[in-house]
């Protein structure tokens, strides 16, 4: 996956990770910090009582999947789990 697709590795990760797919996932893209920012977010939501709980997690890594020549691996637990796999399939595209 490209960093544009980190959206895709969120959503495939909370599956995996037993988040059932009707819980909302947002993604931060800041190129550095992302994680950070993303715990922000979750403890400001939280602050407002607007979300009970929350996970902020970061996954880039700007010396190694950063630019056009970035094309991380997608991991086999992905393709094993029924679910997750589904975020791979491009919008419009029908299985």
């Amino acid at each position: 996956m490209t960093p544009g697709n980190n959206a895709t590795a969120a959503r495939a990760a909370a599956l995996i990770a037993g988040i059932p797919n009707t819980a909302g996932c947002n993604t931060v893209n800041r190129q550095c910090s992302s994680g950070l920012q993303a715990v922000v977010q979750i403890a400001q939501a939280i602050q407002a009582g607007m979300i009970d709980v929350g996970i902020g997690a970061g996954m880039e890594s700007m010396s190694k999947n950063y630019g056009p020549q970035a094309m991380a691996e997608v991991s086999e637990a992905v393709h094993e789990h029924h679910e997750a796999k589904d975020v791979l399939i491009p919008m419009g595209t029908f299985i």
